[in-house]
């Protein structure tokens, strides 16, 4: 029996100094290969799960809503690709696509995790600015198109033609309640302007930086229309309009908002239209500090058309 034991212990012994020295002849490669691969399946699975499944649907009209035929769309699918040797690389693919006699155009059976409009031509035509040209389709809360609801896209027949009267303000707002009219089409505050801004505000929290308040705008004998996230700015809609536009917070809203920030359609009495971006703030206590700041382009022709090619009316 102790013979027996003796013989296993031998050959336990002579297991193990066999067993270092095999480890210890192993190369690194040999080491880190499971790892390796595992972190190359994983890196795999990632990149196959960003790049997902690619259609969209558009269609290009005019300021009118007319369809736009023949034009060229480059649309370009962005994604990601694992190289052989295991690193990353961003993988582009450009497709040129014409709107058909609809203005209609689509692009399907695609891959990857992002949809970017490239560039639309047509002669005579020039694309409206400040419109959504990238879509991700890795985040859910992004609704993109449908063949049934398309993307429409919006360019201007004969732009230069297209003359805009455009000024700035920086103006103290009282926010008091007292009205305060602007002139839009000489820049200035006038008893005689055509829009009237009302602020007040209220109540204050404890620390003093937010209040109860409320901001109104009323186009005095036309209409005015808050401009949508998503919408042309650059062309002014035909129908829409409200008398006044008002909103308002009270301090302790969980979806406060500490001023009034964004871009206005008006449509005048005379009938000519215009744009306006917008803002104001009601935290400027000395009338010196300026606490309303906004910037008007007008068509005085009463076209709709709200762009004119010039860096100015971009903004």
């Amino acid at each position: 029996m102790d013979s027996v034991m003796k013989r296993d212990r031998l050959f336990l012994g002579i297991f193990g100094i066999w067993l270092v020295l095999s480890i210890c002849s192993m190369t690194d490669a040999q080491l880190t290969m499971p790892r390796e691969e595992s972190r190359a399946e994983e890196l795999k699975r990632y990149i196959e799960s960003i790049n997902v499944p690619i259609s969209f649907w558009g269609r290009l009209v005019d300021e009118n809503g007319k369809g736009i035929a023949g034009a060229d769309v480059v649309l370009r699918v962005r994604g990601s690709m694992v190289l052989p040797d295991g690193s990353v690389q961003e993988k582009v693919e450009d497709h040129t696509v014409q709107t058909d006699a609809a203005g209609r155009f689509s692009l399907v059976g695609k891959t990857g995790s992002m949809l970017g409009l490239e560039s639309i031509e047509k002669a005579g035509y020039t694309f409206a600015s400040r419109q959504l040209r990238n879509f991700s389709y890795t985040r859910e809360d992004v609704r993109l198109s449908t063949e049934l609801e398309p993307r429409v896209f919006v360019a201007i027949r004969d732009l230069r033609d297209t003359k805009l009267f455009f000024a700035k303000y920086k103006e103290w707002l009282p926010w008091d309640g007292e009205p305060v009219r602007l002139d839009l089409r000489n820049g200035v505050v006038s008893d005689g302007g055509d829009l009237l801004i009302i602020a007040e505000k209220g109540a204050v929290d404890e620390e003093g930086y937010r209040y109860d308040w409320t901001f109104r705008l009323d186009a005095l004998g036309g209409g005015v229309r808050y401009v949508k996230e998503g919408e042309v700015v650059m062309v002014a809609p035909v129908e829409g309009y409200a008398p006044e536009w008002k909103i308002g917070y009270g301090y302790a809203d969980k979806d406060y908002r500490g001023g009034v920030d964004g871009d206005f359609f008006v449509r005048s009495e005379e009938g000519w239209y215009a744009r306006i971006r917008l803002t104001a703030t009601p935290d400027h206590v000395r009338p010196s500090a300026r606490n309303l700041f906004i910037r008007v382009f007008i068509n005085e022709t009463g076209g709709r058309v709200l762009q004119d090619g010039s860096t100015n009316s971009e903004y």
